[in-house]
């Protein structure tokens, strides 16, 4: 909601990750303020929340965001009017690492005395790194990965495929390995987000015809190609809560997702995170979806002032007002988690008094349609709760 307070200044309420009153006034220093140029193919609601961010603390830098297709930006970085800051999202980024178009971040976390790398996920930084270099960099992530409960799975994270072939003949009768048990669902779902170590990019070759790919191969094929068990409708949640089926993907985008699957979708039973089958024998299976992926032209002209606005990015302050992802730094995720874990603990209380409102519901509306057979009278039946 945009309010008029005089003729030159406004008030803008905002809901939302931005929740708050801010007042727009003009700039009087407009003029000597630095223009850091910021491009991307496509600029979501994270990266727009962030540049917004710095500007409205920064005097004397501003960031301009600007959406270019990838066809603008080849020519832009041919050209050489290339922008200071690139999102590397939907651009040959590898292609324009070999050609020397980006900065090594990792020099200048090294020779900044205020940076502090061991404040940050030990693996974070090193999982964005190509060729030895880290020329793309995120500032939060999300979390993929595979759960069940530790009776049926066991408590070991990070199985193999061989230990994922011989979970599935072990599982107790009547449960599924997952909702939907069918050979490509199960490749897709499980299996897909391993195919990259069988693709060895740098040297432009790849790996089907190993044995390990005809494994995953023999795994999935063990699975129907055609099979419904549940109806699409059906809560895949509810089903693993009850016992229907072993495990489930999950997408993590904060620690209230954490919490919440831990008390709702697995009913507070100890839970074992598997990951997707793992190749190499090392990790536990899950991978990131990195935020942010911002590269620094290293032709620009303002290399101090991006550098300065990746630091605001991972500094602890706007790591802590991160709603929808998680932060990669480690005091802002510690102090994440505990607010997540009091947020949920209210929430499950919350979850499980409306399972007993909604069961009685249906008690009630089950009683009035046997009522209804029995004396032939016409009630509403068809309305879903």
């Amino acid at each position: 909601d945009l309010f008029m307070l005089t003729e030159d200044s406004f008030a803008v309420s905002m809901y939302g990750a931005n929740e708050g009153v801010w007042l727009l006034t003009p700039r009087t220093d407009a003029d000597d303020q630095t223009v850091i140029t910021l491009a991307a193919v496509s600029i979501g609601s994270e990266l727009t929340d962030a540049v917004n961010a710095y500007n409205r603390q920064s005097d004397c830098v501003h960031i301009q965001m600007k959406e270019m297709d990838a066809d603008a930006l080849k020519t832009a970085l041919i050209s050489g009017d290339v922008p200071d800051i690139l999102c590397t999202g939907h651009i040959p980024y590898e292609s324009f690492v070999k050609k020397g178009l980006f900065e090594d971040l990792s020099q200048y976390m090294a020779s900044d005395a205020d940076f502090h790398k061991e404040d940050y996920l030990p693996n974070f930084f090193d999982a964005l790194q190509y060729n030895g270099g880290l020329y793309s960099l995120s500032y939060a992530y999300t979390v993929y990965t595979v759960a069940g409960k530790s009776k049926t799975v066991g408590s070991k994270e990070g199985l193999s495929l061989a230990e994922y072939m011989a979970l599935v003949p072990s599982l107790p009768e009547g449960m599924d390995f997952t909702f939907h048990p069918t050979n490509w669902s199960v490749f897709g779902e499980y299996c897909l987000g391993t195919m990259c170590s069988f693709v060895d990019v740098p040297n432009a070759a790849c790996h089907f015809d190993s044995p390990e790919m005809v494994q995953f191969l023999e795994f999935c094929g063990a699975f129907p190609s055609d099979r419904t068990v549940y109806p699409e409708d059906d809560d895949p949640s509810e089903l693993l809560h009850a016992d229907k089926i072993a495990v489930q993907s999950e997408h993590l985008f904060q620690a209230g997702d954490y919490h919440r699957l831990l008390a709702e979708d697995y009913g507070g039973e100890p839970v074992t995170f598997i990951g997707r089958p793992i190749t190499n024998g090392t990790g536990n299976g899950a991978s990131f979806g990195d935020i942010g992926g911002l590269a620094l032209y290293s032709q620009s002209q303002y290399k101090a002032e991006v550098w300065a606005f990746f630091k605001f990015l991972l500094s602890e302050e706007y790591q802590n007002s991160l709603t929808s992802c998680f932060p990669a730094h480690l005091g802002a995720l510690q102090k994440l988690f505990h607010q997540g874990r009091l947020l949920c603990k209210g929430a499950c209380q919350l979850y499980d008094l409306s399972r007993q409102v909604l069961f009685a519901i249906w008690i009630g509306r089950a009683w009035k349609e046997y009522a209804s057979l029995s004396s032939g009278s016409v009630v509403d039946s068809g309305r879903e709760i």
